[in-house]
């Protein structure tokens, strides 16, 4: 309303009476910091110092747990109403009343007393669950110390994961010019030191702010994408776009695919960690001279068999044989190439056997196409089809934003990764998501015409 008259007004006179979003100064604040379990108990503590001093007003966050709150301070013998948007209108203005007149002296409330509620023997105000905002706490607060009067406020505030809440609490008090408590301050500046650690800045709410326009080709393009596909989904609804060509050349341009080769070694095994990558080392080299010695090995096992055999043959003892150290650093090799899934090679190290090989690589752009089209595509039944029929690697990667929402910097759209070994597999791969998107496309439009999803049972 203030930048609507900013707006028609020529050179106002605003007469401003106080500070703006300033707790009064004839409110005391308080805050506690507790558990979940040791709120209600505190309450009552606070009920029984000031029960006789005037009405009291505890806002919670959710109507559910005003009603479950006011269950139980009844039970606790005291007289109390709750006061939410799920409550008649009549009721409400009853409530009201009757709060105002000292007939209920307790009230439990949510958001909706926040403003425009004015009782004269307000003493205290609880926030039993503590506010989201800053403006939100100052309506609370500002319920009592009305007119002159003297008023008290506590919030309690748990102690673990109300961290980033704890700040507009410890701003109404700096705000107010009053001394926070030693705890709530420690409890807010080691939050704004861990966010430090992390590399992150801690910003306060500051209400809702639009960023407008930026007239750049990413928002021309993403106006464009948008439109292609109101028209897509619109020719189909209206039986227009029967053409199959037609609908996958704009399916394609939606897309927005990227196609890449990828040069590979085909003797890798795909990526190797760093941790495994020195003992492979260690195993292919051991393995090469074994293969070098390898006929050596033979003969001296043959040698020793032939003199066993000798040796029996002329009624003797054999000898006993002995394993040379060259066999044992076989066995060895062996079993660490079978644990580290390496075959080596027969030939000389000096051959070289590995050969360039060619992996095709290719992105398809789905984050703009409806939500039913999306979910289609990315389930786990559709990607495992497209995968044994094309016989290439599919992958959901990216997340979802709006229109209007650009990715963050680490992050992208969400897009399906395909990987295949010949672009014949990925051309394939491709045709057919494209088919199922077509598919999904039909039927969104055939459910538009026919007035909605049908439900899938009926009742007789």
């Amino acid at each position: 309303m203030e930048a609507l008259a900013r707006k028609v007004l020529v050179k106002p006179i605003e007469i401003q009476v106080g500070a703006k979003s300033v707790v009064c100064k004839d409110v005391t604040q308080n805050a506690v910091i507790c558990e979940e379990h040791q709120k209600f108990l505190k309450l009552l503590e606070l009920l029984g110092v000031y029960w006789e001093c005037g009405n009291v007003l505890v806002f919670v966050e959710k109507q559910e747990k005003a009603d479950e709150l006011v269950g139980d301070l009844m039970k606790h013998g005291y007289n109390c109403a709750p006061l939410h948007g799920g409550i008649d209108q009549f009721d409400r203005d009853s409530t009201i009343n009757d709060f105002k007149s000292a007939k209920i002296k307790l009230l439990v409330a949510t958001s909706v007393a926040a403003r425009g509620l004015d009782v004269k023997k307000l003493i205290l105000v609880v926030n039993y669950d503590c506010p989201n905002h800053y403006e939100d706490y100052v309506h609370r607060v500002g319920r009592t110390g009305r007119a002159g009067n003297k008023g008290y406020a506590y919030t309690f505030i748990l102690n673990e994961g109300q961290e980033r809440l704890a700040g507009d609490v410890y701003r109404a008090f700096e705000s107010a010019g009053q001394e926070p408590p030693d705890d709530l301050k420690e409890m807010w500046e080691t939050f704004q030191a861990n966010m430090k650690a992390e590399g992150k800045t801690v910003k306060h709410g500051g209400g809702f702010s639009g960023h407008g326009f930026k007239f750049d080709e990413a928002e021309d393009e993403a106006e464009a994408t948008k439109r292609k596909m109101t028209k897509l989904v619109h020719g189909l609804e209206a039986g227009v776009e029967d053409d199959d060509d037609e609908i996958e050349n704009q399916i394609t341009s939606i897309m927005k695919s990227k196609t890449r080769v990828v040069e590979a070694k085909k003797g890798s095994q795909g990526p190797t960690t760093h941790a495994n990558l020195g003992a492979l080392e260690k195993a292919k080299m051991l393995a090469q001279k074994i293969s070098q010695d390898k006929n050596l090995t033979g003969v001296v096992e043959r040698d020793a068999a032939s003199r066993t055999a000798e040796a029996v043959m002329r009624g003797g003892e054999a000898a006993p044989v002995t394993i040379s150290a060259k066999a044992v650093a076989q066995q060895l090799a062996e079993q660490l190439n079978e644990k580290l899934n390496y075959i080596p090679s027969e030939l000389h190290p000096g051959v070289d056997t590995e050969q360039d090989v060619q992996y095709f690589e290719e992105e398809l752009e789905i984050n703009d196409f409806p939500q039913q089209v999306r979910w289609r595509v990315c389930s786990r039944e559709c990607i495992g089809q497209v995968q044994e029929y094309a016989d290439v690697g599919i992958s959901v990667k990216g997340s979802f934003y709006p229109p209007n929402k650009e990715p963050k910097d680490d992050d992208r759209k969400l897009f399906l990764f395909i990987e295949a070994r010949s672009e014949l597999a990925l051309t394939r791969a491709k045709t057919e998501v494209i088919r199922i998107m077509k598919d999904s496309l039909r039927q969104l439009a055939s459910q538009a015409r026919t007035g909605g999803q049908q439900a899938r049972y009926k009742v007789v």
